[in-house]
């Protein structure tokens, strides 16, 4: 007589249960990993972004100082030039002893009186050359204000801004036997006679140009950027005072700064993170600023120093 048996493929409970448990563990590896990697994405894509923002704001300080024409430095320096002030993200008291007051940093006298006629110019009696600073001096600069040459296009000015234009144009031209573009040649003779001038708003007919006036403002953890033209005045863009709001020229809020007290706890200043060193004998700045990003560390170490004698030195 046989004996039927019947073959038992199938998983026990407790084998069940140790099944799921694996797969649940595996599971929560797997989605860790990638959470975690989705994290450091997201992060390196935040630093990056941040390291960027830095370059940029560094790379267009020195590129406008470089193509300046003047160049005036409103700031701090210390009274020991050894001394170094640390800078704290939530900008940390220093004991450090400033020079009594701001100055405003110039090439000559002449730019001296140019300033004090300026909007920038908030009283301030306090004037220092650039060629009486020992080598390596470090302005803690509050405002930069840069002037420098642009190509002039009547496209950008009203018909009064280009006629004024012009009219500087061919005086300054007056008594010099030169050329100028405008639709052709027309020569300004040396007895300061000229044939007809026939400009049309709208085209590039000068070959002069305008002056553009850019002044970078640090106001503790926050740099405002404005720029202003002589005669190109539809491309201004700086705080008129009226109708809006200096918050609009907000270009980075993420620097450093300190605020300085004297030896008695006395505060005697606000010092942001833009260091400016100079050296008149050789012509050249440099920049480092100073972020409270801690992944913000763009500075001038390591750059090459630009050179820009013509700023530094007075004008013979």
């Amino acid at each position: 007589m046989k004996k039927n048996s019947k073959s038992n493929s199938g998983f026990t409970l407790i084998e069940l249960i140790i099944a799921m448990a694996m797969l649940a563990f595996v599971m929560t590896a797997v989605s860790s990993f990638m959470g975690s990697g989705v994290l450091g994405y997201k992060k390196a894509k935040a630093d990056i972004t941040v390291h960027n923002s830095a370059q940029e704001t560094y790379n267009n300080l020195v590129d406008t100082a470089m193509q300046a024409n003047d160049i005036i430095i409103y700031g701090y320096t210390t009274k020991d030039a050894d001394d170094e002030i640390v800078f704290g993200l939530e900008g940390e008291d220093v004991n450090v002893e400033l020079n009594s007051t701001k100055a405003y940093y110039v090439r000559d006298d002449a730019q001296a009186e140019y300033i004090k006629s300026s909007a920038e110019y908030d009283g301030t009696d306090n004037f220092v050359l650039y060629s009486s600073l020992p080598a390596g001096t470090k302005i803690y600069a509050e405002k930069i204000i840069v002037e420098s040459a642009v190509p002039f296009d009547p496209a950008y000015a009203t018909e009064a801004e280009a006629d004024k234009y012009k009219n500087a144009f061919l005086s300054e031209a007056a008594g010099a036997d030169v050329t100028i573009e405008i639709k052709q040649e027309v020569r300004v003779n040396s007895d300061g006679s000229t044939s007809d001038v026939t400009s049309s708003i709208g085209e590039n007919v000068y070959t002069e140009n305008d002056t553009m006036r850019t002044v970078f403002t640090f106001d503790a953890e926050k740099l405002y950027y404005e720029t202003k033209y002589a005669y190109m005045t539809a491309l201004n863009d700086y705080y008129t005072g009226t109708g809006d709001s200096l918050e609009d020229y907000l270009y980075s809020e993420s620097f450093n700064y300190s605020t300085i007290k004297d030896e008695t706890g006395a505060e005697t200043g606000t010092v942001t993170g833009c260091i400016v060193t100079v050296n008149p004998a050789d012509g050249t700045f440099s920049f480092d600023l100073k972020f409270s990003d801690k992944n913000m560390t763009y500075n001038s170490q390591g750059m090459v120093l630009f050179r820009n004698s013509y700023v530094l030195r007075a004008k013979q």
